[in-house]
């Protein structure tokens, strides 16, 4: 792509930038999270346009000296057909020459070699091979792989020329990857943590898909900050960004209802609910938001499944998730439950955490965290007492920990790489919390706590 085109690109993104910026100032203020995000890169790209911009006027002065040397070039063909002329006269007379043709300078005789190669490809090479450029693709996507998959398309590589001089080009590490990508394919992110994170458009990409598959992982955050799809819109295509925004609008809805009809089950939007009466779109069909069941009149009946499922869940002492209504089982640890959904509630009454006067956790169930984490950490036979009780300290703090300091710690050294939170098992390293002691794989740290 040739730097004004670039240039053309660049300005029309600026000026979508630049109208998003002030629908955000009208609504959320200079404040946002948003604004904060749009603005750096509006920098970015102004800073982009004012390369380009400097690139063009190099061309231009190469191109004048591109043709300045086709013209010497021409005169010098003039001058060498002119002698070899005068020397066949000669010839043809029988008479001597009698003087030599002129030399060439060696500076001529540079130029004329360089200004053989006429043609405009090659020109255009050897321009930006002295040029020692690289005009990136700021954001490019490849329309040929749009195609309504809903992917994001990889964006065309930058075109990099090298030259004499070698350009420098800006990289970030993605702080998913660990991969050094360049800066204009990854979006930074101002972290609460001691510095900020980036995130490449594949890592991105990652994050944002699995996260209408995994309620842990919605919204998409880094650090507890929700990362906007505005944000990152310029790294997917449209069909994408719909398909998440249509998504989200399922996963932020507590207690969300879906179509009864078992051969269509889809999401119901809140705005199509009607006094306890939600209809499907898709089919038409009509669904009771109390049971999720087909519409009825009157009350709405017991279900014998559920209700077997009740008398097992106080059996079993289950709680219910205020927010989602799904079960929740603890084995070990306090009454402070998080559930997938991301509601708190404790798990002895189920009221929204911190809204009830229960206990804050039952020593038995404690000490056999504590056993737990102790005999995981050691691989010894059960711990002594006074471990088992620094341990239930340990568990106790973990409720306020803010987790803001992490060390990594390697599998090759023999320490344990499963993650707490995801129970994934990671082959080389895990991070611990340096307060309280808990392993998360770098998802975990990033986007779910």
């Amino acid at each position: 792509m040739d730097p004004a085109t670039a240039q053309t690109a660049l300005r029309l993104q600026l000026d979508d930038i630049s109208k998003v910026l002030e629908e955000l100032n009208k609504s959320n203020g200079k404040s946002s999270n948003e604004g904060v995000a749009f603005r750096t890169l509006q920098k970015d790209i102004q800073k982009e346009i004012e390369v380009l911009e400097n690139r063009t006027l190099a061309l231009r002065i190469l191109r004048s000296e591109h043709d300045d040397v086709n013209r010497f070039q021409a005169l010098l063909q003039e001058e060498r057909q002119a002698i070899e002329d005068h020397q066949l006269a000669c010839r043809l007379v029988s008479s001597p020459v009698q003087e030599e043709a002129p030399k060439t300078t060696s500076t001529a005789l540079i130029l004329a070699k360089d200004a053989d190669n006429t043609g405009e490809e090659n020109f255009q090479n050897t321009i930006y091979n002295d040029l020692g450029a690289s005009i990136p693709l700021f954001y490019d996507y490849d329309s040929k792989s749009r195609g309504g998959r809903g992917e994001p398309s990889r964006p065309r590589n930058s075109t990099k020329y090298k030259g004499k001089a070698k350009a420098v080009e800006t990289h970030i590490a993605c702080c998913a990857c660990l991969e050094n990508k360049p800066h204009f394919d990854v979006l930074q992110l101002a972290c609460k943590r001691e510095e900020n994170h980036a995130y490449c458009r594949e890592c991105l990409l990652d994050l944002f898909a699995s996260s209408m598959t995994d309620s842990t992982l919605f919204p998409p955050r880094c650090c507890g900050n929700p990362i906007p799809v505005e944000a990152a819109a310029v790294f997917f295509t449209p069909a994408f960004v719909t398909r998440f925004k249509e998504k989200s609008i399922e996963l932020s809805t507590p207690n969300p209802c879906y179509c009864s009809n078992q051969n269509c089950a889809k999401f119901i939007n809140p705005r199509n609910i009607k006094s306890d009466l939600a209809t499907c779109t898709n089919c038409q069909t009509k669904t009771c938001t109390t049971c999720k069941g087909p519409a009825h009149l009157g009350l709405c009946p017991s279900d014998p499944n559920v209700k077997l499922l009740m008398d097992e869940a106080g059996r079993r002492q289950w709680q219910r998730c205020y927010s989602c209504r799904n079960m929740v089982e603890m084995t070990v640890g306090c009454f402070h439950v998080v559930c997938r959904c991301g509601a708190a509630f404790c798990y002895l009454c189920g009221v929204q955490w911190k809204r009830c006067k229960c206990p804050f956790s039952d020593a038995n169930r404690l000490l056999q965290a504590a056993a737990t984490l102790d005999q995981e950490e050691l691989d010894l036979a059960p711990p002594p007492a006074p471990a088992v009780e620094q341990t239930v300290q340990v568990v106790q703090n973990n409720d306020q920990c803010l987790h803001q300091a992490w060390t990594r710690e390697y599998r090759k050294d023999g320490h344990d790489t499963n993650c707490e939170l995801c129970d994934a098992d990671h082959l080389f390293f895990i991070n611990e919390c340096s307060d309280c002691a808990l392993r998360a794989c770098n998802r975990c740290m990033h986007n779910r706590l």
